[in-house]
């Protein structure tokens, strides 16, 4: 099994994944732990996409303008996965220390990476 098989089997697992818990969470708008974990998988699944040379394989990337477009999707998949996963842990256990904490290390942190980018 070659490297690119492997890439591509797990950027489809998590963009499956991802639409799955979309869906549940449109169906029931109360699951907020739905919505953050369909946003986690989705931006995993976009960092896979980019890094796994997907991309590269599919024509997209080897222009100046695919390349600047390849490289801006990772660099904020990256912060967008780490505020997915905070607020899906804080979906689960809301407690106010920790959505403290979360704010500050996932959302002030990440924005300005996402900022940079």
């Amino acid at each position: 099994v070659s490297a690119y098989s492997t890439n591509v089997v797990i950027f489809g697992i998590c963009f499956i994944i991802s639409l799955y818990h979309f869906v549940l969470f449109f169906q029931r708008q109360d699951d907020f732990s739905a919505l953050f974990f369909g946003i986690f998988c989705g931006a995993v699944a976009i960092r896979q996409w980019c890094t796994g040379l997907i991309g590269q394989k599919l024509g997209y990337g080897h222009s100046d303008f695919g390349f600047g477009f390849v490289t801006s999707l990772e660099y904020i998949a990256t912060p967008v996965a780490a505020i997915g996963c905070g607020f899906f842990i804080y979906t689960l256990n809301p407690e106010r220390r920790f959505l403290m904490a979360l704010k500050f290390l996932l959302f002030d942190l990440q924005l300005m990476k996402i900022i940079i980018a």
